[in-house]
C-alpha cells in the first residue's frame, strides 16, 4: 500500500509562465511619479475640505470645532524592470517598465532583471502664508474716460509695510457680467419706472442675455506692485458696449480674490 505521507509528484510551477495578456499592462504603472503624488495630494485636499465642512458646535455661543489632517505619510514600492527578448525576434528592443513591487518576476521567453525601489514621504499641513497675518489689500476704481477705467491695488502687510514685487492678476468675469445683465432690476428696481406689472414682467423676463464684447478686457492681466506696493490695472471697454452695461472685474493677489462690479457711464 502506498504511504499517504509520500511526496506527490511535483507539478509544473506556473510562476514562470508568460504573464503577457490582456491584464498584463494593467499591472504596470501607466503614469509618472508626479501623477501619483499629485493624485494623492488632490485626495488629501478633498478629504480636508469635507472635514472642514463638518464643524461641530460644542456649546451655544462658542466657536465651532473643526478637524485638521496634520500629516499624511505615504510609501510607494515599485520595481524597475528591464526586459530583453530572449529569441531576438522583432526589433529586439529592450523594455523598461515600472510596476508595484510583487514576488512575480518576468516570464518565459524573456530575460528579466529588476531593481526594487521604495519612495517614502509625507504631506504636512502648514499655515497659509507661513502663519503670517493676511495682507491688507485696498482697491480703488477711477474712470479715466468713457472707455477706460483704472483699478489701483495697494498691498501692505498687517504691520502696514508696503509690499513690493507682488503679482496682481486682473481679469474680467464675463460670466458674472452676463448674469448681471440677465435680470436688470430683478432685485429692488422700483416698479414705478414701468406703466404696469406686465411691462415689468416683460422687462425682467426678456432682459439682455448677451455677454461682453471681446474688446472689453484689461490691457495687462498681470501687474507687479512697485516700491510703494501699488499695482494699476487698465481696463479698456469695447466701443460697442452700451452705456450702463455692468462689468465684473476680478483681482487675485496673494491667494485672495476680490470682485469689483461697476457700470459703464
Amino acid at each position: 500500500m502506498p504511504d499517504d505521507d509520500a511526496d506527490a509528484p511535483a507539478t509544473p510551477d506556473d510562476s514562470g509562465q508568460d504573464e503577457s495578456g490582456p491584464d498584463e499592462n494593467a499591472r504596470f504603472l501607466t503614469g509618472s511619479i508626479d501623477d501619483y503624488l499629485l493624485g494623492l495630494a488632490a485626495g488629501i485636499q478633498t478629504a480636508q475640505r469635507q472635514l472642514s465642512q463638518q464643524a461641530v458646535t460644542i456649546r451655544p455661543g462658542e466657536a465651532a470645532v473643526t478637524y485638521q489632517i496634520p500629516r499624511v505619510e505615504f510609501e510607494l514600492k515599485m520595481s524597475l524592470e528591464v526586459v530583453s527578448p530572449a529569441d531576438g525576434g522583432g526589433d529586439g528592443a529592450t523594455l523598461l517598465r515600472f510596476r508595484p513591487a510583487s514576488p512575480a518576476r518576468g516570464g518565459t521567453g524573456a530575460t528579466t532583471s529588476d531593481v526594487a525601489s521604495t519612495i517614502r514621504g509625507a504631506f504636512v499641513a502648514v499655515p497659509v502664508h507661513g502663519g503670517k497675518p493676511p495682507p491688507d489689500i485696498r482697491t480703488t476704481l477711477r474712470r479715466v474716460n468713457a472707455r477706460t477705467y483704472e483699478i489701483t491695488v495697494q498691498v501692505a502687510s498687517a504691520a502696514g509695510e508696503r509690499l513690493a514685487g507682488v503679482e496682481v492678476q486682473f481679469n474680467v468675469d464675463r460670466e458674472r457680467s452676463r448674469e448681471l445683465k440677465v435680470i436688470p432690476g430683478g432685485s429692488g428696481l422700483p416698479t414705478g419706472l414701468f406703466d404696469d406689472a406686465e411691462a415689468l414682467y416683460n422687462f425682467v423676463a426678456f432682459g439682455d442675455t448677451t455677454g461682453l464684447f471681446p474688446g472689453t478686457s484689461f490691457w495687462d492681466g498681470s501687474v507687479v506692485t512697485n516700491a510703494d506696493g501699488i499695482a494699476v490695472g487698465v481696463l479698456n471697454v469695447d466701443a460697442q458696449e452700451p452705456t450702463g452695461v455692468p462689468i465684473a472685474a476680478i483681482l487675485d493677489v496673494l491667494g485672495q480674490t476680490e470682485t469689483i462690479v461697476f457700470k459703464v457711464e
